[in-house]
C-alpha cells in the first residue's frame, strides 16, 4: 500500500495538506460546480490538473478558482469545517500557495512510473500490455509452454 505524504503549509497557522483520493474527488466536484457545468459535462480532476498545469506554464500561476478549490480540498482532511471561502481568504501570497499545491501534487499525485510498478516478469522483462500473465496477447497458459 502506498502511503500519501502530507505537506506542511504556513497560512493563518501551520497546516497540513494532502491530496488523497477524497481530496481530489472534492476538488473535482467543487471546480465543476463553480464553473457551472452540468453533471453530464463534468471534467475529471485529471483534466483539470492537466489544463491548469498548461495555464500555469503560460501565465506563471494556476487559475484562481483552481488554486482555491485545490487548497480547500487539500486542507479538508485536517480541518473538516473549512469552507471554500475560508480557503480563498487564506490565499494572501498566490506564488507561495501555487508552489505548495505543486509540491503536494508532486508528492501525492500518481505518477506513470508508480502505476508501472509490478509490471515485470520474474526474469525482469516487462509484461506485454493487456496481458497480466505476461503471455503474448491471445495465448493462454494451457496453450503455451511458457
Amino acid at each position: 500500500m502506498r502511503l500519501i505524504e502530507t505537506i506542511e503549509i504556513e497560512l493563518d497557522r501551520k497546516r497540513f495538506m494532502v491530496f488523497d483520493h477524497e481530496a481530489l474527488r472534492l476538488a473535482e466536484r467543487e471546480l465543476n460546480k463553480f464553473r457551472g457545468l452540468a453533471p453530464a459535462a463534468w471534467m475529471s480532476i485529471d483534466e483539470y490538473v492537466g489544463t491548469a498545469q498548461l495555464r500555469r506554464a503560460i501565465a506563471g500561476f494556476f487559475p484562481a478558482d483552481f488554486l482555491q478549490a485545490m487548497l480547500w480540498a487539500a486542507l479538508v482532511k485536517e480541518d473538516p469545517l473549512i469552507t471554500v471561502q475560508t480557503a480563498g481568504a487564506l490565499i494572501t501570497d498566490r506564488g507561495y500557495i501555487d508552489a505548495k499545491i505543486v509540491e503536494c501534487l508532486d508528492k501525492c499525485w500518481p505518477k506513470k512510473d508508480d502505476s508501472d510498478a509490478g509490471d515485470e516478469l520474474d526474469d525482469g522483462k516487462k509484461k506485454p500490455a493487456g496481458q497480466p500473465t505476461g503471455l503474448p496477447i491471445g495465448a493462454s497458459p494451457e496453450s503455451s509452454s511458457h
